[in-house]
């Protein structure tokens, strides 16, 4: 079907090679058309200038995707119209970045570094100095963060403990609540059906033990409620506003879920598809994309990295019941995807793509 289909172009360390290709697949085709790699200053594929890389945002006013690039120290800036590099950005202190997050309102860059620190770019202001927010209590790993466009807060999490989820103010340039979380945090993500911010508790200081989805209040600062995920070490979380549903992307050899986020209940599980640390939500097209870097179902037909797992995206659809779209084959240590909604665009950063010799091509009716 034509809404499924769109382009994947991967950011990696290889040289550029577009050409155009239907994704790799065996039962599930997931109509991902292969585009080009894009090349990044610095990158390679072993070594300690290897890629390492974490979450994307994007800017749906200049059709910029920003990229947290630990390689450089900074913010990788692709253009989305050429799927080229515009340049890197670099962060004070040259951190091991984490985060990037447009505010696309009030057009400002949100960064965290990894540290303590959160800095924000003020993107028509482009020779201005970054405002820097040093947050209250925490020790080390801002992390993961998204944006409350009713409030214009944006609430960042911190991967070392002491762990708070920390809102900061846009609009009045000021850290606004803080509240200490329940377990070690990871993505987290708005929903602008009820006005929570629902955070993942990965809990991996206690094996997972509290592992659960918690629905925090920004104007209460409380969590209002928390839903286990049950077999699953949550790491990668999205939202469709639709359904009011989330896809909770489980690492190593565990399930995706689909939950209600009227009750928490789970309304389907996933096994074809394992091993993701982040996902995103395409509201275009109303699919989600799991970047399963880890995976380690061979149900894909996808060929073995040199850490013996079969990365992939993976494409679901919350409509109904759930359902598992399509798989598209991906690169070593995939991460992503960043997602260009005006466009389908879908981005993945890997240190080596294709992993191995391609299976078969199949072609989508």
């Amino acid at each position: 079907e034509d809404h499924m289909k769109h382009i994947a172009a991967l950011v990696c360390a290889s040289a550029l090679t577009p050409f155009l290709m239907l994704a790799q697949s065996s039962s599930y085709n997931a109509g991902l058309v292969y585009l080009q790699t894009i090349q990044v200053p610095t990158w390679t594929n072993t070594g300690a200038t290897q890629g390492n890389f974490d979450i994307f945002g994007f800017n749906p006013q200049t059709r910029i995707m920003y990229l947290a690039d630990r390689t450089n120290t900074g913010i990788t800036a692709i253009n989305t119209r050429t799927n080229s590099v515009v340049g890197v950005l670099a962060v004070p202190g040259n951190p091991s970045v984490n985060g990037a997050l447009i505010a696309s309102d009030l057009q400002q860059l949100v960064v965290t570094d990894g540290l303590s620190n959160v800095f924000v770019y003020d993107l028509r202001v482009p020779t201005a100095a970054p405002d820097k927010y040093v947050l209250p209590n925490v020790k080390g790993g801002t992390d993961a963060l998204d944006y409350d466009p009713l409030n214009q807060t944006v609430y960042v999490i911190n991967g070392t403990a002491p762990y708070y989820i920390t809102g900061i103010d846009l609009a009045y340039k000021t850290v606004s609540t803080q509240l200490a979380l329940p377990g070690s945090p990871e993505l987290t993500k708005f929903n602008p059906v009820d006005g929570l911010i629902y955070q993942v508790i990965n809990d991996g200081d206690n094996a997972s033990k509290g592992a659960a989805v918690v629905a925090y209040d920004p104007a209460a600062n409380s969590i209002k409620a928390s839903y286990p995920t049950p077999g699953c070490a949550p790491h990668g979380f999205d939202i469709d506003p639709v359904t009011n549903t989330g896809l909770v992307g489980c690492g190593t050899d565990q399930a995706q879920l689909l939950m209600s986020l009227r009750d928490g209940s789970i309304l389907k599980s996933f096994p074809d598809v394992t091993g993701t640390d982040l996902l995103a939500y395409n509201p275009n097209n109303r699919r989600f994309y799991t970047g399963s870097g880890s995976n380690v179902s061979t149900a894909s037909g996808c060929p073995a990295d040199s850490n013996k797992t079969f990365p992939l995206i993976g494409v679901f659809d919350p409509a109904g019941p759930g359902k598992l779209v399509g798989v598209a084959c991906t690169g070593r240590s995939g991460k992503g995807p960043g997602i260009d909604p005006i466009q389908n665009f879908i981005y993945v950063a890997t240190r080596q793509y294709p992993v191995g010799v391609a299976p078969k091509i199949e072609t989508t009716g």
